[in-house]
C-alpha cells in the first residue's frame, strides 16, 4: 500500500486493485489443494491479528482478497483492538451466518475465538466451494440464526408441550 497524501477533514483507506478478486468470485474454480494452501496463510493472518490483539470481527470470503496464490484479509471497519486476549465482547459485528454461537446469547463472549469460528465457516465454503450468502438455508437453526430470532418472537411457542405424545 503506498501513502497517497493527506486528507485533513476525511479519513481515507486507499488499496492497490487486486484483478482476482475476493474468495467468493474464485470459490467456483478453486480445488482442494489449493482450499488448504489458502486457509493455511488465513491461520497465519489471523493469528499475527489475534497476537496484535487485534479482533476483525467480519471474517467472510467477501472480504479476503486473492492475489498471486496470496491471501489478504481485508475490511477492518468493524474490528476491535483489544487491551487483552481476555478481554471479553458484549456487541455483535459481523455478518450474521458467519457468527459463533455465542453471540447470540446476550453474554459476554470472545471476539478471538468468534473470529476462530468465523474462519471455520471459511473454510466449510472453501471446501463445498459455496458462498453460504448465496444459498437458500434449509436448516431451520440457520433459518433461526439468519434472520435473528428475537426472543419475544419465542412466546408463540409458550403453549406447546415440551412432552412427547410416543
Amino acid at each position: 500500500m503506498d501513502f497517497m497524501g493527506s486528507f485533513p477533514r476525511y479519513f481515507a483507506y486507499v488499496m492497490p486493485f487486486y484483478e482476482d478478486g475476493t474468495l467468493t468470485k474464485v470459490l467456483p474454480s478453486m480445488h482442494q489443494e489449493m482450499s488448504d494452501e489458502y486457509f493455511v496463510q488465513l491461520c497465519a493472518a489471523v493469528n499475527y491479528l489475534h497476537n496484535k490483539k487485534v479482533a476483525h470481527r467480519d471474517l467472510k470470503t467477501d472480504n479476503i482478497l486473492i492475489t498471486e496464490k496470496k491471501v489478504l484479509i481485508a475490511d477492518f471497519g468493524l474490528s476491535d483492538i483489544l487491551p487483552t486476549e481476555d478481554t471479553m465482547a458484549t456487541k455483535r459485528k459481523g455478518t450474521v451466518v458467519y457468527m459463533s454461537p455465542e453471540q447470540f446469547l446476550k453474554r459476554p463472549f470472545d471476539p478471538f475465538k468468534c473470529d476462530m469460528f468465523a474462519l471455520g465457516v471459511v473454510y466449510w465454503c472453501m471446501v463445498f466451494k459455496v458462498n453460504v450468502l448465496s444459498h437458500e438455508i434449509e436448516d431451520p437453526m440457520m433459518e433461526t440464526v439468519r434472520n435473528r430470532l428475537s426472543p419475544s418472537s419465542i412466546d408463540r411457542f409458550k403453549d406447546f408441550s415440551t412432552e412427547s405424545s410416543l
